[in-house]
């Protein structure tokens, strides 16, 4: 009878969780919360419009769960074994298996795929490989574990996130190029995160890919990628949804793996605080319900932050397992890599990483000696990378260090283009500058209550993340620094907080000066700031105990519910104006919106739709180039493409010839061309932002395609033509 209440308290908590979770699905499925009025339709007619919305939400995630689960269940395999032979003491150890395991798995997934032996058929085998293990460690446990008496009740704090996961669920249903307009409707994702696996699927292998040069970056988060494309046979429907739906889940691992850091110094309230903040940092929920690669190395990071405070991180093998992790995490971002390793190894040389009940003094020779062994995983795990690359370029980290360590397939011209827009775009002094703007003060990084950006807030064309809501009140950073403040004036806590400051430093530093300044890859620092505030809570949680034991309770939730009213904010402002669509979509009208029966009246209407473009409706037997075209990702018939650096036909033909149609027609005919498609916007953009197609001035551009080409039809932004017969 004693057990009665423990299980009627957990049974309330679960039945408040789901409830929270579908509020926020609410909140995100029909943008407020009451769903906005439509012409001739009810309040209870648009009501269970959403309600229908929301069904389909979780009828996509019930048919991408048989592949979602498989793929964790796989990681979650490998990363027993792994944790099993280097750290079996380890804390939290399912977490440190679930992120060691997502490393292991995309490291497998990458081999293969440059051996050209991932298929259907290896893809299912690894995962059933890490299901047997799961299925084995399981049957190994004792039975008193799994029984509810033994479960964990989990903190009160964890309610305040809940909201926001809805929010991932309902964001990650949204097909690439529905949401995002900061992100450029995840042009990135149409272009390379998913086209480049599903080019190597239809070849057989990962490959370096002359027309994308995006193919010779590491890839590592690409090859799961092609994984997942793998078990559903190719990289399209499901697969797209799935590959979201995976990157979700390591942003969820990623803040699950900081709250148990913290967690070891604070307690498990204030520990998911700090999960719970990371969640809500604006960036963090757009590039987690994108195919990006961020959140997964976030997660595989969150692993090695786990070892790193763990008194397993004084044993060798401990150091080495870090170091691996941090290898993993380079090849899944070479950026957020080059943020973190340094700092990483930093905190393991000066030994500031002590955790409870850790309390022993490491000499200075073994703390050294430890982050060289960590130095050394880092290396073994990167060389791969590198051997591929100089296999294929001559240069091991082409198209880095083009100008001196190799230019593989390219010219002197591409060469300049691609550091133009890739190097440092400003001084560090103007860098420094552009923090306020692009970090301190924008809403992606919690600015809350802000007015906008003003015109004073860019250098050049390139500084495209602006959000409605920036030049606010820096509510997540002032809260970090408030976390810092308190967190360093007390013992226990100085190690932690001065190594969460130099990771913090050693992402700004390297952003200064290593790269071209862009909003989103300061998205790292979100990670030390997080913990910060989660520390900070705990700390002025025991300050305040006594007299004032409900002050650091209301601060979290301020703090917190501010954030979740800021994300949401920044949510319903990214969703674009589609043409032939009168007013701005809501979420809602986004959710499942991959055609099974493709509308082929709509396409023709807007040239191109999400999940379809007005190309694939051409006969069999045309070929098409495209010239800016963001949605490369939905085209299915015969195409000819490239990315912003690379070779352009087009352009190369009219300078060439002078811009003479004729011998321009000609040379396109030669390869194989039969109808060209232009995206006029697009390459405007582009060619603001990275210099595209400089060697096709526009006018010469436009007088080829007006003068000798027909038009088969016109959107304004955009242009199919057909090439006149030979």
């Amino acid at each position: 009878m004693e057990d009665a209440p423990i299980r009627i308290r957990q049974l309330g908590i679960a039945l408040g969780a789901v409830a929270l979770w579908l509020a926020g699905m609410w909140l995100a499925a029909q943008g407020g919360l009451w769903p906005a009025p439509v012409a001739e339709a009810s309040s209870a007619q648009v009501a269970l419009a959403v309600l229908g919305k929301l069904a389909g939400v979780l009828f996509i995630l019930l048919g991408a769960l048989p592949v979602l689960v498989s793929f964790w269940i796989g990681a979650a395999g490998l990363g027993w074994l792994i944790r099993r032979r280097l750290v079996p003491q380890a804390q939290y150890g399912l977490f440190v298996q679930l992120g060691a395991g997502l490393a292991a798995l995309l490291c497998l997934d990458w081999l293969t795929g440059w051996a050209g032996l991932l298929n259907t058929w290896t893809a299912w085998m690894v995962c059933a490989i890490g299901a047997g293990v799961v299925a084995w460690h399981i049957a190994d446990v004792r039975r008193q574990a799994w029984q509810l008496d033994h479960w964990p009740t989990p903190p009160w704090t964890l309610l305040l996130g809940l909201p926001v996961g809805g929010l991932y669920l309902v964001a990650a249903m949204c097909p690439p190029g529905t949401l995002w307009t900061v992100e450029a409707l995840a042009y990135d994702v149409q272009s390379y995160h998913l086209q480049l696996p599903r080019e190597w699927l239809a070849d057989g292998a990962m490959r370096g890919l002359h027309h994308n040069v995006y193919s010779y970056l590491p890839n590592l988060v690409e090859a799961g990628y092609m994984h997942l494309g793998a078990m559903y046979g190719g990289m399209s429907g499901s697969a797209i949804y799935t590959t979201q739906l995976v990157h979700a889940g390591c942003a969820m691992l990623a803040a699950a793996a900081l709250a148990c850091v913290v967690s070891r110094f604070v307690g498990r309230a204030a520990g998911v605080v700090a999960g719970v903040a990371l969640l809500l940092v604006p960036w963090t929920l757009i590039t987690g319900t994108l195919a990006y690669d961020e959140m997964a190395a976030l997660a595989i990071l969150g692993a090695a932050l786990l070892l790193t405070f763990d008194h397993v991180a004084a044993t060798y093998k401990g150091a080495l397992l870090i170091g691996l992790l941090l290898g993993a995490v380079t090849l899944a971002k070479l950026t957020i890599g080059a943020m973190l390793t340094p700092g990483l190894l930093v905190v393991l040389a000066l030994g500031w990483h002590h955790a409870p009940p850790w309390r022993e003094r490491l000499g200075t020779g073994r703390r050294l000696a430890l982050a060289g062994v960590a130095a050394l995983g880092v290396v073994l795990i990167v060389t791969p990378y590198l051997v591929r690359n100089a296999s294929w370029t001559g240069n091991p980290v082409f198209p880095l260090a083009a100008q001196t360590l190799g230019d593989g397939h390219w010219t002197p011209g591409q060469v300049a283009r691609w550091q133009a827009a890739h190097g440092q775009g400003e001084s560090t002094i103007d860098g420094l500058r552009l923090l306020g703007p692009r970090w301190l003060l924008s809403q992606g990084y919690g600015a809350v209550l802000g007015s906008g950006p003003s015109a004073k807030t860019t250098i050049d064309s390139r500084d495209i993340t602006r959000f409605a809501g920036d030049n606010g009140l820096p509510l997540f950073w002032l809260a970090a620094a408030l976390g810092a403040g308190l967190s360093l004036t007390f013992a226990p806590l100085r190690r932690v907080t001065l190594a969460m400051l130099i990771l913090l430093a050693s992402c700004l530093i390297v952003w200064l000066i290593a790269t071209h300044h862009q909003s989103r890859f300061l998205l790292p620092t979100a990670v030390p700031g997080a913990a910060l505030i989660g520390l900070g809570m705990g700390r002025l949680e025991t300050l305040t105990r006594r007299r004032m034991p409900r002050l650091a309770p209301a601060l979290a939730v301020a703090i917190l519910s501010a954030m979740t009213l800021n994300t949401y904010d920044v949510f319903f402002h990214q969703t674009p104006v589609v043409a032939g669509i009168p007013g701005r979509l809501m979420p809602y009208q986004l959710v499942d919106s991959l055609p099974t029966q493709p509308d082929a009246t709509l396409v023709r209407q807007n040239g191109s739709t999400i999940g379809d473009h007005i190309i694939n409706y051409l006969p069999a037997n045309r070929r098409t180039l495209l010239i800016a075209e963001s949605r490369v990702l939905y085209i299915r018939a015969p195409i000819v493409y490239h990315s912003a650096f690379d070779a352009d036909l087009l352009g190369e033909l009219i300078n060439r010839h002078h811009g003479d149609p004729a011998a321009v027609t000609a040379g396109l005919r030669r390869a194989g061309i039969t109808h060209v498609w232009i995206d006029w916007s697009e390459l405007t953009r582009l060619r603001e932002t990275y210099g595209y197609a400089l060697d096709a001035p526009l006018d010469r551009l436009r007088g080829v395609a007006q003068r000798h080409w027909t038009t088969v039809a016109d959107y304004g932004r955009a242009t199919l033509y057909a090439l006149p017969p030979e």
